[in-house]
């Protein structure tokens, strides 16, 4: 029998630049041969050198890089757009800057739906990662960087914009689906979900969708993902098809929690391979979903205990035990799945007193979200040290 292929040794330079993904400035694992072996995946030993001398979240241009590898420009430039290519780093207007593994890099590098060998060995490694349950170090503390999007009742193509409409539809508010329809004239749609994309390239088989049901964007996020190759432009008909279609699969739409102005992303996610909605339903990454404009109201005396609301979340709200069902609260994202699956009426969404309007764009949710994020991080490290 043939002997089973042997991973490629990985050299200082390789383990330098996983040690600097497991800083919890970057959400990172702790150190181990699990980022290590995903970044020498990721990196070549040439390329790790130069992404050593890359900031997170901030730009560095390419004559910096080369000046603090006392090298030109020129030998260093190609490097820096092979590793953008590949979406290991990032590539702005003004330089490169490295991202963290998740979120960040794990869904800029699977968006244009890849489907190789070094992909599917990328997603080996990367679920294995994941699945260690690392992120939990980071939501003991609340931060509201996502929120969910009801999408339940009728279609967008049939709501009059502008009207309020009962409780068991989505109530029209600038906090809606439809106000982000209404606010930006580019749609489409990405070439994959990158979670179904991964876990596909591991065995799995989604029990919802299909990892070419990629994310919904707009604006400006929808214009420079379909330049770059990583999705497709639709029309704002076509965005209502696709909608309805997500809704009748009962994915849960979150977003990033910035006003619907704002050139935005939604990922329609399943819990059978959604990082987020795993995050949510393992290691309490409720924390990181902002609470809803309106939350899940039970009536009780209607409910007959049919039980067909437990399948419709993804979120495990519902629960349904000897014939007698319950509703957990704390769980409760406010995506209203349920509310269309209940073929009694008994459920219903009510205005939330904790909502708070989203942040106006990303960079003032950046500001907003700092504190608690940099309480989170803080926390992870304290903890790692024990």
């Amino acid at each position: 029998m043939p002997a089973p292929p042997v991973d490629p040794p990985i050299s200082d330079t390789q383990r330098a630049l996983a040690r600097k993904f497991t800083s919890v400035w970057l959400l990172g694992p702790p150190p181990g041969e699990g980022v290590d072996r995903l970044i020498a995946h990721l990196f070549t030993s040439a390329e790790a050198e130069v992404a050593l001398q890359l900031r997170p979240y901030r730009q560095r241009p390419v004559e910096d890089v080369a000046r603090r590898l006392h090298r030109v420009p020129e030998a260093v430039q190609p490097l820096l757009d092979g590793m953008a290519d590949k979406a290991t780093i990032y590539r702005g207007r003004t330089g490169y800057m490295l991202l963290p593994i998740v979120p960040g890099m794990f869904e800029y590098l699977l968006m244009g739906g890849g489907d190789d060998e070094w992909y599917r060995t990328y997603a080996e490694l990367f679920e294995e990662l994941f699945g260690t349950g690392y992120a939990r170090a980071y939501t003991s503390t609340r931060l509201s960087a996502l929120r969910s999007v009801p999408a339940t009742g009728r279609s967008p193509r049939e709501i009059p914009i502008g009207r309020d409409l009962d409780t068991r539809s989505r109530v029209l508010d600038d906090d809606a689906l439809l106000a982000m329809m209404d606010a930006h004239e580019q749609y489409g749609v990405l070439n994959v979900c990158q979670c179904r994309h991964s876990r596909r390239m591991t065995g799995h088989r989604c029990r919802r969708g299909e990892p070419e049901d990629g994310c919904l964007i707009f604006g400006d996020f929808a214009r420079a993902s379909v330049d770059r190759g990583r999705g497709r432009r639709i029309t704002r008909d076509e965005m209502c098809d696709v909608i309805d279609r997500r809704r009748e699969q009962r994915l849960v739409f979150l977003t990033g929690n910035v006003a619907p102005e704002s050139p935005n992303v939604i990922c329609t996610c399943c819990e059978c391979c959604c990082h987020m909605l795993e995050l949510v339903n393992e290691w309490e990454g409720q924390r990181w979903i902002a609470p809803a404009r309106h939350l899940l109201a039970v009536d009780e005396q209607g409910c007959d205990h049919c039980g067909l609301c437990r399948p419709a979340c993804g979120t495990r709200a519902h629960r349904v035990e000897r014939k007698v069902h319950s509703f957990l609260p704390q769980r409760c994202i406010g995506c209203g799945n349920c509310v269309d699956a209940c073929p009694q009426g008994a459920l219903q969404l009510a205005p939330n007193p904790r909502y708070r309007r989203p942040a106006p764009t990303f960079e003032k949710l950046g500001w907003r979200l700092a504190p608690a994020a940099g309480l989170a991080m803080l926390r992870a490290r304290l903890t790692r040290r024990r």
